[in-house]
C-alpha cells in the first residue's frame, strides 16, 4: 500500500474541484436525509481530497454526498483530509478506507474508464497502479463500455433503475439504439417498476423488427395490458384459494426439477473433483430432505 502525506484542513467549497461528481450517483431520499444530519450537528467525518502537488487542484474523491448537502445548507466551508497524491491513487485507497461509502458496481465502472481516459493508460497499466488484475478491470469497465449517455443521464437523474439500464436499455441500444432512446423518453415520463420493465423487454426480444417498432412506439399498451393480466392472476389466485397455490407451486417445482435432468451429464462427470461432486450431491440431499419431511407431515395429517 503507498504511503504519502495528509493533513486536516478546512476549505471553501469554492476550492473544491468536483470532478468526478458524473459518476456519483445519490437518491433524493439519501440527500435529504443528509441535509438533516448535517444540519443537527457539525460535519463529523471530513472528505477526502486529492492534491498530487500545491500546485495542484484540490479534487474531491470522497464526500460527494456531503458536499452536496453542506451546499444546499448554504454552508461555505467543509472539513476535509488532504492527500497528497494522484486521483488514481487516492481512488486505489478509498477501497480499503472504513469510512468511504462503497462505490456501487456501475458508479465503479464508470468512474475506472474516466481514471483510464483521463490518464491515457491501458487497462493493464490501470491495474498494476490499482493492484489487481487486468481481467477484474476488464469485467468492470465492461459493465458501462458503450452505454450511450441518454441511459447514464437518466440514471443519473432517477429516472432509471441501474439494473433496468445496465440489464434492459443498454442490451437495447447496442441492437437499435434508437428504440431504447425512445424508450427511455417514455420511462421518463412514465415510470415503471424494474419488474414490469423487464417483462417488456423479455417481450420485446422474442419479437420481429415490426412489432419491436411497434411496441416503442407505444409502450403504453403494453403495460395497460400487463396490469390487466396481472389484476386477473390476482383475481385467479383469492379464487383458488390455498388448494390452488398448493397445486401452482407443485407443478412449479415438478417443472423446474424434470429440467435439472438435461444439467446432469454436464455436472457429472468422470473429470469431476470429489469435492466438486460432493458439493453438487449436498444440495440434492438437502433438498431431498426437505421433500421427505414434507411427506411426513402429509401422513401425519392424513391420520389425524
Amino acid at each position: 500500500m503507498q504511503t504519502f502525506k495528509r493533513y486536516e484542513q478546512k476549505l471553501e467549497l469554492h476550492q473544491i474541484e468536483r470532478r468526478y461528481r458524473e459518476e456519483r450517483f445519490y437518491s433524493t431520499p439519501r440527500i435529504k436525509q443528509m441535509i438533516g444530519e448535517l444540519s443537527d450537528a457539525p460535519q463529523r467525518v471530513p472528505v477526502v481530497i486529492s492534491q498530487e502537488t500545491l500546485s495542484k487542484p484540490f479534487i474531491l474523491m470522497d464526500g460527494y454526498l456531503r458536499f452536496e448537502a453542506l451546499k444546499r445548507l448554504g454552508r461555505d466551508e467543509l472539513q476535509a483530509e488532504i492527500w497528497c497524491c494522484d486521483p488514481i491513487t487516492a481512488y486505489s485507497q478509498l477501497r480499503w478506507r472504513q469510512h468511504a461509502r462503497p462505490l456501487t458496481a456501475f458508479e465503479n465502472s464508470l468512474l475506472l474508464r474516466r481514471l483510464q481516459a483521463e490518464h491515457n493508460l491501458s487497462q493493464n497499466e490501470l491495474a498494476q497502479q490499482l493492484g489487481c488484475t487486468q481481467s477484474v478491470i476488464s469485467r468492470q469497465i465492461a459493465l458501462t463500455q458503450g452505454m450511450p449517455e441518454f441511459i447514464i443521464e437518466a440514471i443519473g437523474l432517477e429516472q432509471l433503475s441501474i439494473w433496468s439500464g445496465v440489464r434492459v436499455l443498454a442490451p437495447m441500444a447496442r441492437a437499435i439504439e434508437a428504440h431504447a432512446k425512445q424508450f427511455v423518453d417514455y420511462l421518463k415520463q412514465n415510470p415503471h417498476s424494474t419488474r414490469d420493465i423487464n417483462k417488456f423487454y423479455e417481450h420485446y426480444v422474442r419479437e420481429t423488427k415490426a412489432v419491436k417498432t411497434q411496441m416503442v412506439n407505444e409502450p403504453h399498451l403494453f403495460f395497460k395490458s400487463l396490469a390487466v393480466k396481472q389484476l386477473s392472476q390476482q383475481a385467479q389466485r383469492l379464487a383458488e384459494g390455498p388448494e390452488g397455490k398448493w397445486v401452482r407451486t407443485l407443478a412449479n417445482i415438478r417443472t423446474e426439477l424434470l429440467g435439472l435432468i438435461a444439467h446432469i451429464p454436464h455436472l457429472f462427470h468422470k473429470s469431476q473433483t470429489p469435492t466438486s461432486q460432493q458439493y453438487l450431491l449436498k444440495a440434492f440431499e438437502e433438498t431431498q430432505l426437505s421433500f421427505n419431511g414434507i411427506a411426513e407431515h402429509l401422513i401425519r395429517a392424513q391420520h389425524d
